[in-house]
Parts: C-alpha cells; structure tokens; sequence
C-alpha cells in the first residue's frame, strides 16, 4: 500500500471531478490526484508513463460514457499494457444496467462498479480497502 497513492480521476463530467477531489483531499486519503475528461487522455499519460511507476497512478476511477475514447474502449486498450505496479481500476458510472456490471467483471483489473452518485461513504470505503491492502 502506497501512504499517499496517486488517484486518476477519467470522466468527461466536470462536477464528478470537483466532488471527488474534494472528498479525496478532506479525507487526507491522498494529495495526488490526476485529472483526464475522456479515456484517450487517460490513456496517452499512462502511456507516456508506463516505464515511470511513480508516475502512475494507484487507483482510476473511470468513466465508461464518455465522448472520444469511452472507458470500454479504454479498458480494452490498458489491459494490453504492463507496468512495474498495480493499478486498479474503479468504473464509476451512471448506469444501472446489469449488462454493464457483468462486462466490468470480465476486466481482471477492475476491483469494483459504483453507480453515481459516488456517495462520500463508498468512496471512504473504497480508500478503506486500499489502505487495508485490497
């Protein structure tokens, strides 16, 4: 576990990144927090690090509606890549679909669905199975 993990926070929904941030940062979970508002800018930083793990970061939460590169089509691309760390992935979404949950399940990266609103006491939950070593 990483005492001050590296958060990316990949949603083209601007309110989403205020409220998050603002959550991570009041719980002092982690100072360090990245911001991408579709998966192909996610997706270029990560590539642009992939040799640098202090670069990357621990946990994403990501989107999967989003214009551009959407997080499907993000995941199907993050899942080819190796890196000297573990990063875990958290679809955060407004969907309530079961078809999009049981897809999410079928990423072995992805640790957890949330549907939105990401309510403060799931996200402390989330930080708590992080810091408790998954």
């Amino acid at each position: 576990m990483v005492e001050n993990p590296h958060i990316a926070v990949v949603d083209d929904d601007k309110i989403f990144h205020v409220l998050t941030k603002k959550i991570l940062i009041s719980t002092d979970f982690t100072s360090k927090i990245s911001e991408f508002y579709d998966g192909q800018e996610a997706l270029d930083y990560i590539l642009e690090n992939q040799n640098n793990p202090d670069n990357l970061p621990d946990i994403i939460f990501l989107d999967i509606q989003m214009p551009f590169l959407d997080g499907w089509q993000f995941l199907d691309q993050f899942i080819t890549l190796t890196f000297n760390k573990i990063i875990t992935v958290y679809i955060v979404s407004s969907s309530i679909s079961t078809l999009d949950y049981q897809k999410s399940t079928t990423y072995n990266k992805v640790k957890g669905f949330i549907i939105k609103p990401f309510p403060r006491h799931k996200m402390i939950e989330v930080m708590e199975e992080y810091r408790n070593g998954m």
